[in-house]
């Protein structure tokens, strides 16, 4: 009886361990989630302007807009929920990086982490795998190229061979997972560029229909726009709340240490 007593004891730190893991992605509720990678918040509604004035795209509500409008809407978007407001919002962020192998190229630590170079790019260099720009970038170079292929798991059009995958958009490849975010698009979104070599390059897009980021010499008022905060800017009481599985874990355990109790209780008074 000893020897299932401190079978139990030993699992049930890892019972606990294993529920307090978190995933890459952790919804806080009231509309926010939270990227425990990149120290950053998404606005859970990925198509927020839809409907307000800076909705200048085909039509007034389906939330389609210019860069500058973008950039407006993050710069006045206020939030109020989870016990806080926040106001400094923007959009996902990008840096401009040269090829694998080429000085500028982003080698871990990434953006938002210690010890990150910075950004000094050379121009979106198109190709199919690591790269700043077409199919499969490097992960790190992107805050929405992070969040579409690591934190949701989904595939490029194109495969980093520059072989194209059979099947349809949205179901073989491209935006099939949107995770805890609502109102995802199967189009387009906009992506401010930090390139401290050409500052006029601030902006790009990412078509999460098919997983590729591109630059157009023309900015059309057509492209969607998620939101972004640096940090986790949930309050502390819900940041720092264990998670449900954690409760459900952690009764386990203590079900089976009072079920070992009686068991024993039983024998001795036999």
């Amino acid at each position: 009886m000893r020897r299932i007593t401190q079978a139990i004891m030993t699992a049930l730190p890892l019972f606990i361990a294993a529920g307090s893991a978190q995933a890459a992605l952790i919804d806080r509720g009231g509309g926010l989630i939270y990227d425990t990678t990149l120290n950053i918040t998404w606005l859970q509604n990925a198509n927020p302007i839809a409907g307000s004035i800076y909705d200048d795209g085909w039509s007034s509500a389906d939330g389609r807009t210019s860069f500058p409008n973008a950039q407006a809407f993050a710069a006045s978007y206020s939030y109020v929920g989870n016990g806080v407001t926040y106001s400094d919002w923007r959009l996902p962020r990008g840096y401009d990086i040269g090829a694998p192998g080429s000085p500028s190229y982003l080698d871990p630590p990434g953006p938002g982490q210690p010890g990150y170079a910075g950004p000094v790019g050379v121009g979106c260099e198109w190709q199919f795998n690591l790269y700043d720009c077409g199919f499969n970038m490097a992960p790190l170079s992107n805050e929405l190229v992070h969040l579409f292929y690591v934190d949701l798991g989904n595939l490029a059009m194109a495969d980093t061979n520059a072989i194209y995958r059979p099947g349809i958009s949205g179901v073989n490849w491209g935006l099939v997972n949107t995770g805890p975010f609502t109102n995802f698009q199967n189009y387009v979104y906009w992506v401010g560029i930090i390139n401290a070599a050409d500052p006029t390059m601030e902006w790009r897009h990412f078509y999460t229909d098919n997983g590729r980021m591109s630059w157009r010499l023309v900015e059309e008022p057509d492209t969607y726009a998620m939101l972004v905060a640096d940090g986790d800017i949930a309050n502390v009481a819900v940041s720092h709340a264990p998670e449900p599985e954690t409760y459900a874990m952690l009764l386990t355990g203590l079900g089976l240490l009072g079920f070992v109790a009686r068991l024993r209780k039983r024998r001795e008074g036999a």
